[in-house]
């Protein structure tokens, strides 16, 4: 109950019961609950990370917590694809042999017109895809989304081989994206993109807000 959620969550740390000091409690010990608890789990998680991969910097140790993280969807089914990667692995973060992590870091989204979008104009979608971790080889992205006030034209982009913190884009070949005549004013609708190479598989989502008044 004291925790957030969402889209924009990253990743999940224990907070509950968690066993720590504590001034002037029995022993100085004592269980607490929070987010107090909860956010030196992910920091002392990252600074094992950046002691065991000494030339990562602060994304790349962000990014392999995050892909290591152990999925719990399932355990929360009404935040399903709004805990982030999950919850904190760290025994995973430093042994697994391969990780992998690509995400879009920059977006453009245009209408070839004003750039408010309405109803009946069509969204091109770019962005910059930047790679954290180990190289892929055969990258694709695909655009989605559950809203039906829009229709996706174009929802794929194949990026290819990608070294550890390389770089592509999609500009020539940008996502499309039409408005629906019948979608609401303000209508904020949420895309997700899919990243896979084999078996690597990532979701990002985005928000897009349309029919402006």
């Amino acid at each position: 109950g004291f925790s957030n959620y969402g889209y924009n969550i990253s990743l999940c740390a224990p907070g509950v019961n968690i066993l720590s000091t504590w001034d002037g409690s029995p022993n100085y010990y004592t269980s607490l609950s929070g987010t107090s608890m909860a956010s030196p789990c992910a920091a002392g998680a990252a600074a094992i990370v950046k002691s065991h991969f000494p030339s990562y910097n602060a994304q790349q140790v962000a990014q392999r917590l995050i892909a290591t993280a152990d999925n719990i969807d399932s355990k929360n089914p009404s935040y399903i694809n709004m805990l982030g990667g999950g919850r904190i692995n760290l025994y995973r973060a430093v042994t697994a042999p391969v990780v992998h992590s690509v995400s879009m870091t920059y977006d453009s989204i245009t209408d070839n017109n004003d750039n408010i979008f309405v109803l009946g104009d069509t969204l091109r979608i770019r962005g910059i895809f930047t790679n954290f971790l180990d190289s892929v080889a055969n990258l694709n992205v695909t655009l989605s989304s559950a809203s039906p006030y829009v229709t996706i034209l174009n929802n794929a982009a194949a990026l290819g081989t990608m070294p550890s913190m390389g770089t592509a884009n999609n500009n020539g070949n940008p996502f499309t994206v039409k408005i629906s005549s019948s979608s609401p004013v303000n209508q904020s609708v949420v895309f997700e993109l899919t990243f896979t190479d084999g078996s690597y598989t990532y979701h990002q989502f985005f928000s897009v807000l349309i029919n402006v008044d």
